[in-house]
């Protein structure tokens, strides 16, 4: 697994990030026109499982994650079965390195559309404001005045068939969302063009000068190495079964992962079987402080394994330094606004914020060289500066992403925002967006949630009284929860590792950025279509998820209740981000003067979000894990230790199947949550 991660040194200051083959034989490893089929696809396909598992099975929440459990799945099912199986039919003419990693690019961007990606929150807010206003809630007084008739639908009856499912004899009346869905769907893709341009930008920067290794990627690339094989003339045929099959630690990981779940899953059918505790486990510190829950989450064990170790320790390390600030907060009676928002964490919230736009800001000073480079070649054509390698020129993006920034902020406009709100929301939206990317391509986390929405940061920013944001700002904002995608990022982090795996790509890369967008088209067209169909089918209330039960009512709620309780620009809560910014910056120094420092400063930037919360014990596993190998066994046992990881993820997502497809047979409606944060 030469191409794998691997440490240089036990304390892992550097890694040799996965990197293609350059050898000129690997000709086979470019982008055809059968790849982009079988990904447009898969991309449908995905769509509607995902769908389908939560909302009708309710089985599984299946992309809280940033690489989707039903991506990795069907990449693992990619490379064991069917390649192989291609490779025996067709002799030898199976899936090459370059088309898997194409259709995994597809299939990425597809696992981060449905239900906690983007639409259900699109389709939820959308949906609300109208159908459930009533004289106690007073969203009528307060907001219907400022929608625009475009933004939302405003027929209540349909509104109702929506969450309470259709009436005998009636059609779903796709015709009232045409209209908001049409001019959505030109802010989203000014969103996701602007995003995917960013990160074309910045890949070099941190793929190649900074060596960022994208523990998410890694693991496609060592199964894809076991796979392939070495390169050998034009195409790569490897065995009828994966290298990988045939090695023992790989069974062994797959027999813990799945054989945990599996024997959990004998108590659906019977009780008695004691289940083996996986989650909801609180371990409780002392009084007013909060507990360490027990969540052993292989998912995130597996991938994490990949990251570095300052990294792994950084993460869990400032977690437990969150819960000793927030309990002697409490312990002294100081009110930290942990519960004023459901988007942010209080004071804490602010502190971790402030550190995620100086490490934000921070990263792009020290690539200063490299933006230079971009900008000078998108407006003078600077010969010396290189960008055949990207999925699109240095010019294309540049102009992409400034175009796009364009059209977005005369959009918020026109729903009735000023000009002020929207700067700084588009600029808490960079910050969480290019802040998020770069922690899931330096720490491989899985889970990761901003400390704080733009949303938020906007509104204390200028407050909600007269001298700050009107109430048409203040409604328009709301409506721009259509794309919180649970505090993830939306695609930023997705997009991030799109463009890396588009390094495995060869000679036409720029064609992989257009199947990448017709991806996103397809994907979200299929999202909205499945969404809205058995929304009416079964009623959208029913579904068993945040979003639709009670997250688009929360939204205009907390919306209303910045009007009627109007507040100034809050100086604390900015104070607080300005520690956070200070905390930074000793971090980063410290880091960059002592050598022998192990503290990195990601840490601090999510420690008191949700996500960490529920991800500490399988994160701090992973860390001992590599800590005793690598002091154990040093480099060569880390690599012969990979398999046993590898195994571990896919005994897990084949046990998360196996799960879904008893839920389906036998408790249809009334599936069990196997996989969630």
């Amino acid at each position: 697994m030469g191409a794998v991660t691997t440490p240089t040194t036990c304390g892992e200051r550097k890694f040799v990030s996965g990197q293609p083959d350059p050898s000129p034989q690997r000709t086979g490893d470019r982008l055809t026109v059968r790849a982009v089929i079988a990904g447009l696809m898969l991309v449908v396909l995905v769509d509607f499982a995902m769908i389908y598992t939560e909302y009708v099975v309710s089985a599984s929440s299946t992309n809280y994650s940033h690489f989707p459990i039903y991506t990795f799945l069907t990449f693992v099912l990619l490379v064991l079965v069917f390649s192989p199986i291609l490779r025996a039919v067709f002799r030898g003419r199976g899936l090459s390195r370059g088309e898997l990693f194409a259709v995994l690019s597809m299939v990425m961007v597809a696992g981060l559309i449905p239900s906690n990606g983007l639409t259900g929150f699109l389709l939820v807010v959308l949906g609300t404001p109208f159908y459930f206003a009533d004289p106690e809630n007073r969203w009528a007084e307060f907001l219907h005045s400022h929608i625009p008739d475009w933004l939302a639908p405003k027929d209540i009856t349909s509104m109702m068939w929506l969450f309470n499912g259709l009436p005998p004899g009636e059609s779903i009346p796709w015709s009232v969302w045409v209209i908001p869905l049409l001019w959505w769907s030109l802010f989203l893709a000014a969103l996701t063009v602007a995003t995917l341009a960013i990160m074309v930008i910045l890949r070099r920067q941190w793929s190649e000068h900074e060596r960022l290794i994208y523990p998410l990627v890694q693991v496609p690339i060592a199964l894809t190495e076991a796979d392939t094989g070495p390169p050998v003339g034009r195409s790569s045929p490897g065995h009828l079964l994966s290298r990988l099959l045939h090695n023992r630690l790989f069974w062994a990981g797959g027999a813990v992962s799945f054989g945990v779940l599996g024997w959990n899953m004998l108590n659906y059918f019977l009780p008695t079987v004691p289940i083996i505790p996986l989650r909801n486990l609180w371990f409780d510190v002392a009084y007013g402080f909060q507990g360490i829950e027990w969540r052993l989450n292989f998912y995130v064990l597996g991938f994490a394994y990949f990251a570095n170790l300052d990294v792994l320790l950084s993460l869990w390390f400032f977690r437990v330094l969150y819960i000793i600030q927030d309990g002697v907060y409490n312990r002294l009676g100081i009110d930290t606004g942990g519960n004023e928002d459901q988007w942010s964490y209080g004071l804490m919230g602010w502190q971790s914020f402030g550190a995620l736009a100086a490490m934000v800001f921070w990263g792009l000073w020290v690539g200063r060289t490299h933006l230079a480079g971009v900008f000078r070649k998108a407006f003078s054509r600077a010969e010396d500066v290189d960008d055949s390698g990207e999925m699109v020129g240095y010019r294309a993006a540049v102009w992409a992403l400034l175009l796009s920034l364009v059209f977005m902020i005369a959009w918020l406009h026109q729903t009735g925002m000023q000009l002020r709100l929207i700067l700084a929301f588009l600029l808490g939206t960079f910050i969480l967006y290019v802040g998020i990317a770069r922690i899931v391509a330096e720490s491989g986390l899985l889970y990761v949630r901003g400390p704080m929405s733009a949303q938020v940061f906007a509104t204390y920013l200028f407050g909600t009284t007269a001298s700050g944001l009107n109430a048409a700002s203040i409604t328009a904002l709301g409506f721009t929860y259509t794309t919180i995608s649970q505090g993830k990022g939306l695609f930023a982090a997705g997009l991030a590792q799109v463009t890396k795996m588009g390094e495995f790509v060869r000679g036409n890369r720029r064609g992989l950025f257009a199947a990448i967008l017709a991806a996103f088209v397809v994907g979200t067209l299929a999202s909205i279509a499945f969404t809205l169909y058995y929304g009416y089918q079964y009623g959208a209330y029913n579904f068993d998820t945040w979003h639709f039960r009670w997250g688009g009512v929360w939204v205009f709620d907390d919306t209303v209740g910045k009007l009627r309780n109007p507040f100034p620009t809050d100086w604390q809560r900015i104070s607080y981000m300005g520690i956070g910014v200070g905390l930074l910056a000793v971090l980063t120094f410290l880091r960059l003067r002592l050598p022998w420092w192990p503290l990195h400063p990601i840490g601090l930037t999510v420690n008191c979000t949700y996500f960490t919360q529920k991800t500490f014990i399988a994160i701090f596993i992973a860390w001992a894990a590599k800590l005793i190998i690598l002091k154990i066994g040093g480099v060569s046992l880390y690599r012969r230790s990979i398999p046993f990881f590898i195994g571990i993820l896919v005994g897990y997502v084949i046990a998360v199947m196996l799960s879904t497809i008893i839920d389906y047979f036998w408790f249809f409606g009334d599936g069990h949550y196997i996989h969630s944060v």
